[in-house]
Parts: C-alpha cells; structure tokens; sequence
C-alpha cells in the first residue's frame, strides 16, 4: 500500500500552519527520490514509551530500517545499525506516521516561512526541510529524527523491542530507575545475547519502568509464560502432537478446559529446571519460587490489612533482585527454548 503524497505533506504543513498565521500555501520541497520515499516507506512496526520518545521498524524497497526519535547514542552505534541521511520525503512521511509533535518557537517558524523559497506552478511555496534559515531549519522545530538501515542479525519487525532495548542501553537514556551498573550491565546482555523466545517487551517496559514494583512485575511475566507449557510438557509429548506446537496445545486446551497449572506448583518445577547462584532470592525466609511468587502477589493483590513484608525495603536490595530476575529469565530462556521452538 503507497501513501497519498499530497495528503503526508498537507498535514505536515497544517501543524506549521495551526501556530504560524499566514496566508501563504506551502510544501516541502524534494526531488524524485524524495518522493518514492514518502509514497513508499511503510512503517510496520512503533514503539511509544515517552511523550518524546518513539522507536520504529520501517521497510523501503525490501529493506528494512530502525527509527529512533529524540535518541542520540552517547559511545558508539551498534554493529548491525548504518546511520542514513535522512531526506525530504522520508522525514514528512515519519512525522505525519508517528504524529510527530512541532516543538519549534513560533517566531523561528515565521522567520523560516517568510524566506525567499521558490514558488513551484501551483503556486506553493517549496520549502527545503533541511535549508538553514537564520540558526534553524523547519526540521529543527520537530522532534529529533535519526534513521539507520539495518545491515544484520535482525530481520523481522517483531524484534524492534530487542533493537530498541540495545539502543537504550548504549545510551542509558530513559532509563528512571537508579538502577545498579550490574544491573544496567545485565539488562544489556539479556537485550544483546538474550534467547531470541524471550519477550523483549516486557524487558523493555522493565527497563524504563517508573517503579521497581513495576519492573518486576514485567520480569515475572516473562517467566509467566513459560510456566503453563512446562507444566504441560509430558501431556503434550504422551499425546504426540506432531502437528501442533505445545503452545497451541496450550491454547486449545485451556479454552477447552478452563483449566491451568497451580501457578505456586509450577513455578516450582520452572526454577528447578535451572541451577542460578542467586543474590537476593534465596536469603528470605521462603524458598526462591516461594519468595518471588508470594512478592508478585503482594505486589498485585491488595487486601485488607496486608503487611507487604516481603517487599525489598531498600535501593540496594532491589537491585539484587533485579539481578536475580533477569538471571532467572535468561537461564530459563535457553534452557527450555524447546518449548517454544
């Protein structure tokens, strides 16, 4: 499906236009490549975790690339990104996809407007984009855009929460937690060398979660996953179901049945499928599948007259938790991907 041109560009102009009184007709300016951009590049997948932050995974001419707004990488870009220059017809295509807000001063938006631009045979003012007027162009009154092709290892939009992830932690932006370097340092390496079944979504919300109860709860709910499959393993394999995976007997059986594991049982049986040298877990009063599915509890559920005992009372302690929580994830990961290959 191509985009309607003209339509990208108009609503482009009509964001300038809803601050900047004028009664002038404007476009932006491009060449041919320009256009078979804006008529052509399809985003297929978005990621919103801030007001001001969007990552996007985006096709053109079969090949794929990463969009990342108001990001910039503090060290180095990682290896399987190439950073583009970014044209006329792919930016007014990103901003009116993404809906991407103007932040310009309304005075520098005038100045840039009255310029001497050429008039085009419909009589349009062509406005260059990228063309420097006093000390900004019309770019610089939208957020922040840098694109990269993606040149390896990833070839699917689904993986855009991985990417995304890496891309944050080369540059520690967004992240609100006062997390640990250690803990900074494993939320990369599940992001970088993590089993490709992980669901990099809710390592993601961890990471840029507001609340350490929060994060956790994302880092349980990959392990979630996990549980009613290995609880149905030897079921499935008994059965031998060669032409339905176990997580679509999963499915089937629990809209059949409405029925599924103890969740405290099974949660069991997930950790002792791997042996870990836990931190924080196994220093309570509980077992560490006692201790992390009773905390989940207590994190969700609120009743009367709960104690919250079991939540970490300190910066220091969460942190160890957050290690022991993205070590339990990774090792799960590998060590029953084939539950979900």
């Amino acid at each position: 499906m191509t985009r309607n041109i003209i339509n990208s560009i108009k609503k482009v102009v009509e964001k300038i236009q809803a601050v900047v009184n004028t009664p002038e007709k404007y476009t932006i300016d491009g060449d041919e490549t320009c256009k078979h951009w804006l008529e052509y590049l399809k985003i297929d997948n978005k990621i919103r975790l801030f007001p001001n932050f969007y990552s996007s995974w985006i096709n053109y001419e079969n090949e794929n690339y990463l969009v990342l707004v108001n990001h910039k990488f503090l060290s180095h870009i990682p290896y399987f990104l190439q950073e583009e220059n970014i044209n006329a017809g792919a930016w007014v295509g990103i901003v009116d996809e993404l809906e991407l807000p103007l932040i310009g001063d309304t005075d520098i938006l005038q100045e840039i407007l009255e310029s001497d631009w050429e008039i085009n045979p419909r009589g349009f003012k062509q406005v260059q984009f990228d063309t420097v007027v006093g000390n900004y162009s019309l770019k610089d009154c939208f957020s922040n855009i840098s694109l990269y092709k993606i040149i390896g290892r990833f070839t699917q939009k689904e993986e855009l929460n991985q990417i995304t992830g890496i891309s944050l932690t080369e540059s520690r932006n967004y992240c609100l937690l006062p997390y640990s370097p250690e803990v900074l340092q494993e939320f990369k390496n599940t992001f970088e060398n993590g089993s490709k079944y992980i669901p990099f979504e809710n390592i993601l919300a961890s990471y840029v979660a507001s609340d350490f109860k929060f994060a956790y709860l994302d880092l349980y709910r990959c392990i979630e996953g996990l549980q009613p499959l290995y609880f149905l393993k030897d079921f499935y394999d008994k059965l031998a179901l060669n032409n339905k995976s176990i997580q679509d007997f999963y499915i089937d059986f629990y809209e059949t049945t409405k029925l599924e594991p103890k969740l405290e049982d099974s949660f069991k049986k997930l950790l002792d499928s791997i042996n870990i040298n836990y931190k924080y877990a196994d220093k309570q009063n509980y077992s560490p599948d006692k201790y992390l599915y009773r905390l989940r509890n207590q994190i969700v559920h609120l009743r009367p007259q709960q104690t919250n005992d079991l939540i970490p009372k300190s910066i220091d302690c969460w942190n160890l938790l957050m290690l022991d929580m993205l070590t339990i994830i990774q090792n799960l990961y590998v060590a029953n991907k084939n539950l979900l290959s």
